[in-house]
């Protein structure tokens, strides 16, 4: 029976040495998905406060945007309400102009007068509208 133990005792040997190096190794394992998990979690802090930075950065772009809508819609209203008012002050110059044509003036003269109301009116008109369209060119 000696026999028996001793081998029962070797296998017994074997068999701890064995699990002593499976623990070793599950031990190295568990060290390396620890340290990976480590990592992973310190990229993903990483791209959460980048992330964080893109969206404020892209909140404060789309307030600057909106505002120069807005700011180009407002300057888009300016632009026609001069426009009308322009256009208005033509008819009105045209109505005058008509109205000195009916008077018999000779042809000469209506020339002289249509050019001189034209010059008027294309001055100022045409100052306003470059005005404008530079403005608008900023935007």
């Amino acid at each position: 029976m000696s026999m028996l133990s001793e081998r029962a005792y070797e296998e017994m040997q074997t068999q701890i040495l064995e699990l002593t190096k499976a623990l070793s190794a599950t031990r190295e394992h568990l060290t390396r998905i620890k340290e990976e998990k480590d990592s992973l979690q310190s990229v993903h802090e990483d791209y959460k406060r980048h992330y964080d930075k893109l969206k404020v950065e892209c909140n404060e772009i789309t307030k600057k945007y909106l505002d120069s809508v807005a700011e180009r819609k407002t300057l888009e209203a300016s632009y026609e309400a001069q426009m009308n008012h322009l256009r208005n002050m033509l008819e009105q110059r045209q109505k005058i102009l008509d109205e000195q044509q009916s008077k018999a003036l000779t042809p000469m003269d209506t020339d002289l007068l249509r050019a001189k109301i034209t010059r008027d009116i294309q001055a100022p008109l045409k100052q306003k509208i470059d005005e404008q369209r530079n403005e608008n060119d900023k935007l």
